[in-house]
C-alpha cells in the first residue's frame, strides 16, 4: 500500500514540473493580480444655446482602459442630477434628454465608474457653464446685488446668529443676523437665474427658497422651532470582491442646518460599525471591511446629527462570489489517459 502511494506521489511531482517548465507567458500572467483602472472622464456634447422650458439631448461617452462597462453620474448644475445608471459598454454613446426651467448659468458635469466601483474624473460640457437664457432677451449684465432682511421666530421675536447663505453658479455668500435679526448678504451677482437661498439655524428647521435678487433685494424669514435630519447617505466603493481581501468605501452626507454628523454603517454580515465619532457636515469619510464568505451582502448606512435626528438607509449591494479554484483531480484523468507518462519514472 506504501508503495502505491509512493509511486502517485512521484508521478504527480513529476507531471507538476512538466506543467511549469512549458506554462506560456500568457498562462503565467493569470495568476497575477490585475490592475484596474477607473474610467476616462466622459466627453459631453450639447446644443449650442439653451433655452428656459424646451427640450434637449445630451450625450455622453466614457471610455474604460480596461474595457469594463461603464454607469454614469450626471449633475445638471440646476439642482437636479440622475445618480448612476447602466450599465453600457465602454465607449459607446448614450443619450439623455434635460429641460431647464432657470435662466442663468449651470454647471453641467458627468463621471463614469466601472462594474467593479472604481470611479473617475468627472467631465464638462463647454468649458465648466452653460447658460440657460430666454429666447430674444438682452445679454445678461452682471451687477452686485444684494439680499437682506429679518430672521424671526413663529411667534415674531428676532433670531440672533441665524446664517443665510445665497448660492449661486457654483458658490455662494452668505452672512448671519444680528441681535435685532437684521441680516444683509451682498456680492451677489445679478443676472437670469433664480438664487437657491437658505436660512438655518441649531434648533430651528432650515428654511430654503428661490430668489431672483436684485439691488437691494429684501426678504424675511420665519424658521418654526425643531430640527431636519441628516440628507439619505451617498455610498461609493467597489461592487465586487473576494473573500479576505479588504476594501475601502466612501460615505457623505450633508445636514441642512449644517450639523455635526455620525454614521451607522452595517455591512450586511451582521456587524456594523455602531455609531461613529461625528464629522462635519458634506465631507467624505471612509471606513473600510473584509468580507470572509462568499455571499451577496447589503451593505447598508444611515446618518444623525446632534439632535439624533436620523436619516433614512441608504443601501450598496456587494458580491463577493466564488473563486475560481485549480482542479488538481485533472492528475488521475490525465494518468489513465496516458498510461506512457509513468515511463518518467
Amino acid at each position: 500500500m506504501k508503495k502505491k502511494q509512493l509511486v502517485y506521489y512521484k508521478k504527480l511531482v513529476i507531471v507538476s514540473c512538466i506543467f511549469i517548465m512549458f506554462l506560456t507567458p500568457s498562462a503565467i500572467a493569470i495568476t497575477k493580480e490585475k490592475i484596474n483602472h477607473p474610467p476616462d472622464a466622459p466627453k459631453i456634447t450639447g446644443p449650442d444655446v439653451i433655452y428656459r422650458g424646451e427640450t434637449y439631448e445630451f450625450t455622453f461617452k466614457a471610455v474604460d482602459p480596461d474595457g469594463n462597462d461603464v454607469l454614469y453620474e450626471i449633475d445638471w448644475g440646476d439642482g437636479t442630477r440622475m445618480d448612476w445608471f447602466g450599465p453600457f459598454e465602454s465607449g459607446e454613446e448614450i443619450t439623455s434628454v434635460k429641460t431647464f426651467f432657470f435662466l442663468g448659468y449651470f454647471i453641467i458635469k458627468a463621471r463614469a465608474k466601472d462594474i467593479y466601483g472604481c470611479i473617475g474624473d468627472w467631465g464638462y460640457y463647454r468649458w465648466n457653464h452653460s447658460r440657460c437664457t430666454q429666447k430674444s432677451s438682452p445679454n445678461t449684465i452682471l451687477h452686485n446685488g444684494s439680499l437682506l432682511g429679518y430672521v424671526n421666530d413663529t411667534k415674531e421675536n428676532p433670531i440672533e446668529g441665524a446664517l443665510v447663505r445665497v448660492h449661486f453658479h457654483g458658490t455662494y455668500e452668505e452672512d448671519y443676523s444680528d441681535s435685532t435679526g437684521f441680516y444683509h448678504v451682498t456680492n451677489i451677482p445679478i443676472c437670469y437665474c433664480m438664487k437657491n437661498t437658505s436660512c438655518s439655524k441649531n434648533g430651528y428647521k432650515t428654511e430654503w427658497i428661490l430668489l431672483s435678487i436684485a439691488e437691494n433685494t429684501t426678504h424675511d424669514f420665519v424658521l418654526a422651532t425643531g430640527n431636519n435630519p441628516p440628507d439619505k447617505p451617498d455610498i461609493y466603493g467597489p461592487v465586487r470582491g473576494r473573500p479576505g481581501i479588504e476594501y475601502e468605501y466612501t460615505f457623505k452626507t450633508k445636514d441642512p442646518e449644517y450639523d455635526n454628523v455620525s454614521y451607522y454603517i452595517e455591512w450586511g454580515d451582521d456587524t456594523s460599525t455602531g455609531w461613529t465619532e461625528y464629522y462635519p457636515s458634506d465631507i467624505m469619510i471612509t471606513y473600510s471591511h473584509t468580507w470572509d464568505e462568499i455571499d451577496r451582502y447589503p451593505l447598508r448606512c444611515k446618518a444623525k446629527d446632534i439632535h439624533d435626528d436620523e436619516s433614512d438607509w441608504s443601501t450598496f449591494p456587494i458580491e463577493i462570489p466564488r473563486n475560481k479554484l485549480f482542479d488538481f483531480n485533472f492528475l488521475e484523468r490525465l494518468f489513465e489517459k496516458f498510461p506512457y507518462m509513468g515511463v518518467f519514472l
